[in-house]
């Protein structure tokens, strides 16, 4: 690597530095650090709360309660169809806490989160210890 394309990535770094330090700096973003754990949950050595993402070597957790939604009237009045995708939280008792919509069709998105809501999962173990887990869900709406 010659000494140009150093001199960049030192540049690049430090931009990137300065500008998480002013972020937080400015209250925008508490550092991670600084974060209360959940109580009850694993921590890591800093104290911060686990919380897993579904991907790579973490697997979606076992669905054990699974609700199909309510098709809505109107949507199914207007032949609406389509998929729905949700960004949800799975506490450590395997129950939905959290979901946001990802992908949206506004017709079907409510019905798509009060389902959803009502899902159980296996706990998720990290050695040994229920922890919160981040996945990412689809909920299929097709008209028969």
């Amino acid at each position: 690597m010659d000494c140009h394309l150093r001199g960049f990535a030192g540049y690049r770094h430090t931009v990137v530095a300065l500008t998480a330090a002013a972020v937080i700096g400015a209250g925008l973003v508490g550092p991670m650090e600084a974060r209360a754990p959940l109580p009850g949950g694993p921590v890591t050595a800093a104290g911060v709360a686990v919380r897993l993402k579904v991907g790579g070597s973490v697997r979606p957790p076992r669905k054990l309660v699974d609700v199909r939604p309510e098709y809505p009237e109107e949507a199914r009045a207007a032949r609406i169809e389509g998929v729905v995708i949700l960004g949800i939280v799975i506490g450590e008792d395997g129950s939905v806490i959290d979901s946001t919509v990802l992908r949206s069709i506004p017709a079907l998105d409510q019905a798509a989160l009060e389902a959803v809501s009502q899902w159980e999962f296996e706990p998720t173990l990290l050695n040994g210890e229920p922890v919160e887990i981040e996945m990412t869900v689809t909920v299929n709406f097709t008209l028969a």
